[in-house]
């Protein structure tokens, strides 16, 4: 989840994150796959929020699928 008092900036904020997962030599040793499974906005109290899942799959998650 994300709160920046901007949607769009959230939104942009977690397209960065994933873009610097993909990059993450961790990560890219693991995972093959890393993308934003879901995205939506959700209020929580008086603000609303970003609420975003970020999928990460093995090669071998995949031959299983």
């Amino acid at each position: 989840m994300v709160y920046l008092g901007d949607s769009n900036k959230e939104i942009e904020s977690v397209n960065t994150f994933l873009t610097k997962l993909k990059a993450n030599p961790f990560f890219i040793k693991y995972f093959n796959e890393i993308n934003v499974a879901s995205l939506d906005r959700k209020q929580i109290e008086k603000e609303t929020m970003t609420n975003f899942v970020i999928s990460c799959q093995s090669y071998k998650e995949k031959i299983r699928n």
